[in-house]
């Protein structure tokens, strides 16, 4: 996992040489009440004359939503089967298979919801936005 973070620039500083891997990320699983590896902790060394700034910064793993216990797969399958024409509810019981209670399906649908701009600006930033023939916006 650490393989080649000696030639990523530091968010911070910007320089390169001086990341250090300095823990983990860890947080609730998804369906238990153990605790998982969510991501990964780095420190920009300024110690014995590294170049760093001394700070340091976090990096989630892809599958982890920042904030959340619930992954990305599952709020994807979530939105997916609710915009083919599922009820929130069920298509909350289907994909989240009994690990949360159905209010944080609600929850995290209207969250969706609110967050839709600036999901878009986003995205829109990485690419222009495709051609959809759908009356549901989040389509």
């Amino acid at each position: 996992m650490l393989f080649g973070i000696k030639v990523v620039a530091c968010p911070h500083c910007r320089r390169c040489g001086a990341l250090i891997g300095h823990g983990f990320l860890r947080g609730y699983a998804e369906r238990s009440s153990e605790q998982a590896v969510r991501g990964r902790r780095f420190f920009c060394s300024n110690r014995a004359q590294r170049p760093g700034c001394g700070r340091t910064f976090s990096v989630a793993l892809m599958t982890v939503l920042s904030g959340f216990v619930v992954r990305t797969l599952t709020l994807l399958c979530f939105a997916q089967s609710v915009l083919g024409g599922l009820t929130r509810r069920a298509a909350w019981l289907r994909n989240a298979s009994g690990a949360f209670s159905l209010s944080n399906g609600y929850r995290l649908w209207r969250r969706l919801q609110e967050a839709q701009s600036a999901l878009r600006a986003r995205l829109c930033r990485q690419a222009p936005a495709p051609g959809c023939a759908s009356r549901e916006p989040l389509s």
